[in-house]
């Protein structure tokens, strides 16, 4: 319909005059104003001038030509609303017989028309309706449909008081249907509480939470683990960038009305689709016609349809009108009925129940399929019902994949935190886990998503026992764990030790309290070397021999001679066979494993990788992250950035920012011929590099020691394939920029925004199309925790799948740059 609608809408705007240019009426206008100008003129001389009446003439002449041509553009207009409406419909209107002749057909359809108005909240075109048509409507019935618009009036107020009174009176009604709207009235709520608060507070939402939202645990504890899980992302601008986004959606809060009337009127019988609007969308979205031009088709053949419970051609429907799946038998061609149902065989394929029992008479007592020769005894059969039609496709491959690949995760294994059940297994008693250090990255902060405490309480839900805090800033620590305590995880955190040191927590644990696994999330200056007060990963390994370890990403920093040290600890943790994870989640999103998946399942070779890594500087307002002198940002790309992911030997922009797309490319890569890399610098006092909205005093910050704006570098792999990265302070605003390719003979892999809501670009051969795939529920700081606690308890269907852990360092040689 949208080439008719365009054209009538261009001539109501001729004809309303809303045209540009004069309009008809206008010209009529000016042209009579002329006429009696002259008239008066004359009358006041007494005399006709000629020269006047020649002006005269010459403007009605204008005036004519100007209705004249004015006339004609809505003639024209007329004429390419007609074509336009004979193009979309170009058989004539159907003739019918007269379908409500009788009274009570008559009665049906006014009555029909009536509780549609009703319905839809039109009560004063109802009124009259009624009052002319005779029609009886109930008076309890129509102060029905007023009080369900009254709520939903309410509801587009964000007023979910009435509803939830409605509710209450309808308690077990909705009980009885499974109905989650009291549940999706307080997230609601939930979210708006959340999202009130500049900064972000998020202390009401979980005390409405725990109020209103904890009786639903059972019903709905996936989705309470989200709406947990979303604070980890506040403020608004980071959850809409979030795997929670749908959260910050105003949707989520439409949804209500609908969901809402579709309750209210299930009390009253009625279906949850308004009938004559269901009629008219189908009827009127071209039903209608395709089933008029089948009628003439097979007229004209002199054929007739035989089946009475369906139509001889197929008419498309919305997604909103298709009430059930449907399923078409790849043998026999032939929709699936209730007689003739799907059945799956063992090895995963589907048929017709016909087509079985046929195929079953010619095999005898088993089947075989053609490209899988391993029989079937016939019992080996699933029949499947209809299901309701979803909008959301099933995640990943499916159960029947079984394919292993090292160093990399059948992405469809990986399961958002969100759709994790917490492990209750049989045979196993709590978990201790000790954390070291009592920071943002261990308890999250408004700055990003970083909070592995969080994603351990998820995953191990009422096991997980925090034994021990250890942190030199007690008070630090203390204040963390009486935010713990003072919510939902209490018992996780009740009897956890706050102590400065690793002996402090020896001294005062008991047996029983020995942790399974210590989480390391201290900064990395006080770690990862062998000298006293840095070597807490090695204390670990004195005191808690075999016991797994959790190291946040980087390793250590400090200057390259410290190096070996880092060696030894890595041997170390190599030879005690330890299960050591390090914190470069990136690797585990989905859309990483699935260009892991393409490279390996095609037996590719990367050929070359790119990244690039671009910040918003105006929101960066920390003065240390400007001063080179604290933050050695091109010292580690030179030497270790993209040897391994492992080490790490100064912080800056590059190690906070880019340091995971360096791990990235190596992952990809594999190992760097590191006496190639070479590297050049935008500095600050360059022409280029001038920043117009510092938010930071850069003044306050020795010369010498500003950051650069750019800094670039390549190198080659030792497979002979190249790698660059570029980071770059150059984007205002708070987004990033970030992209990461991949390059393979006939392939291109292009990841964007890993960081929020990953776009992963695939080209392949054959095609030079682009495809792409969203992956809109990705949590990869969960999905690196829950396989490594996996690994711990040995849940790992073949190999363990620690994708970063401590091996694999190497010496770097110094290598070339250039400013």
């Amino acid at each position: 319909m949208d080439g008719p609608l365009k054209e009538l809408g261009k001539l109501e705007t001729l004809s309303s005059g809303r045209s540009k240019g004069t309009t008809i009426q206008g010209s009529l206008d000016s042209l009579l104003k002329s006429l009696r100008e002259a008239k008066d003129e004359i009358a006041a001389k007494g005399v006709v001038d000629p020269s006047r009446l020649r002006d005269l003439s010459q403007v009605a002449e204008g005036k004519k030509k100007e209705i004249e041509d004015k006339q004609k553009e809505v003639y024209s207009s007329m004429s390419r609303f007609g074509k336009a409406w004979d193009k979309k419909f170009p058989t004539a209107l159907p003739s019918y017989s007269d379908l409500f002749s009788s009274p009570s057909s008559a009665a049906a359809l006014e009555r029909t028309v009536a509780l549609h108005l009703l319905r839809t909240g039109q009560f004063d075109v109802a009124e009259t309706f009624l009052d002319e048509s005779g029609v009886e409507i109930p008076p309890k019935l129509r102060g029905q449909f007023v009080e369900l618009h009254e709520i939903l009036k309410a509801l587009r107020n964000q007023n979910i008081g009435p509803a939830l009174d409605w509710a209450d009176r309808y308690q077990e009604f909705l009980q009885s249907r499974g109905s989650p709207l009291v549940f999706f009235l307080h997230r609601s709520q939930y979210i708006r509480l959340l999202l009130s608060t500049h900064p972000p507070d998020p202390e009401a939402a979980i005390a409405y939470a725990n109020k209103h939202l904890g009786p639903f645990h059972d019903e709905h504890e996936a989705e309470l683990r989200r709406l947990m899980a979303c604070i980890a992302y506040l403020p608004l601008s980071k959850l809409q960038r979030s795997p929670y986004q749908d959260l910050a959606q105003p949707q989520l809060h439409f949804d209500l009305e609908a969901l809402f009337a579709k309750e209210y009127c299930a009390t009253l019988g009625m279906s949850r689709q308004v009938p004559l609007r269901v009629v008219g969308d189908i009827g009127g979205g071209g039903a209608l016609a395709r089933i008029e031009k089948g009628k003439k088709v097979m007229k004209d053949r002199k054929s007739e349809w035989a089946q009475s419970d369906e139509l001889p051609i197929e008419l498309p429907l919305p997604p909103e009108n298709r009430y059930h799946s449907i399923f078409a038998c790849l043998v026999s061609k032939e929709q699936s009925t209730e007689i003739n149902p799907p059945m799956m065989l063992e090895c995963g394929h589907v048929i017709s129940k016909d087509s079985l029992s046929k195929l079953n008479k010619s095999a005898g007592t088993t089947l075989a399929r053609a490209d899988f020769p391993v029989h079937f005894p016939l019992f080996h059969f699933t029949q499947i019902p209809a299901k309701p039609m979803t909008s959301n496709p099933p995640e990943g491959n499916g159960p029947l994949r079984r394919a292993t690949r090292s160093l990399s995760i059948d992405p469809s294994k990986l399961v958002p935190m969100d759709k994790t059940e917490a492990l209750r297994l049989p045979g196993h008693s709590d978990f201790n886990v000790l954390f070291i250090g009592a920071g943002n990255i261990m308890f999250g902060s408004p700055e990003g998503p970083w909070n592995h405490s969080f994603r351990l309480e998820h995953k191990l839900g009422p096991r997980l026992k925090v034994v021990g805090l250890i942190d030199p800033n007690t008070q630090r620590a203390a204040e963390a764990l009486e935010k713990k305590r003072g919510s939902f995880v209490v018992a996780a955190y009740q009897a956890t030790h706050i102590c400065k040191t690793l002996d402090d927590f020896i001294r005062v644990m008991s047996p029983e309290e020995k942790p399974h696994a210590v989480i390391v999330g201290s900064p990395p200056m006080f770690r990862g070397i062998l000298q006293k007060g840095r070597d807490i990963e090695a204390q670990i390994l004195e005191r808690f021999p075999g016991v797994p370890l959790f190291v946040e990403k980087p390793i250590t920093t400090g200057p390259l001679e410290e190096l070996s040290e880092t060696h030894q600890l890595a041997k170390r943790i190599s030879d005690s066979k330890t299960i050591c994870s390090v914190g470069y989640m990136l690797r585990y999103l989905k859309a990483v494993q699935t260009m892991k998946k393409i490279l390996e399942d095609n037996k590719l070779t990367v050929m070359c990788t790119i990244a690039r890594y671009a910040c918003a500087y105006e929101a960066i307002a920390k003065p240390d992250w400007w001063d080179k002198s604290k933050r050695h940002a091109l010292l580690f790309l030179r030497y270790c950035a993209v040897i391994s992911c492992r080490l790490i030997i100064s912080a800056g922009p590059i190690i906070e920012q880019g340091t995971h797309f360096c791990d990235l490319s190596r992952y990809f890569g594999g190992e760097v011929d590191i006496s190639t890399v070479e590297a050049h610098s935008l500095e600050w006092d360059e022409n280029a590099g001038h920043l117009s909205k510092l938010t930071i005093d850069e003044s306050q910050i020795a010369p010498e020691n500003r950051i650069p704006r750019v800094t670039s570098a390549t190198w080659k792999y030792e497979s002979g394939a190249v790698g660059s990265l570029s980071h770059v302070v150059a984007l205002q605003g708070t987004l990033y920029s970030c992209e990461l390719e991949v390059f393979a003979d006939g392939y291109q892999l292009k990841l964007v925004n890993p960081y929020s809501t990953p776009v992963l670009y695939i080209r392949r051969p054959g095609d030079d199309n682009e495809t792409s795939i969203t992956f809109t529920d990705d949590d990869p700081f969960f999905s690196e925790i829950s396989h490594f606690i996996d690994t711990i308890e040995g849940r790992e269907e073949n190999e363990p799948r620690i994708l970063s852990s401590f091996d694999g360092l190497h010496v770097p040689s110094p290598a070339k740059h250039h400013r």
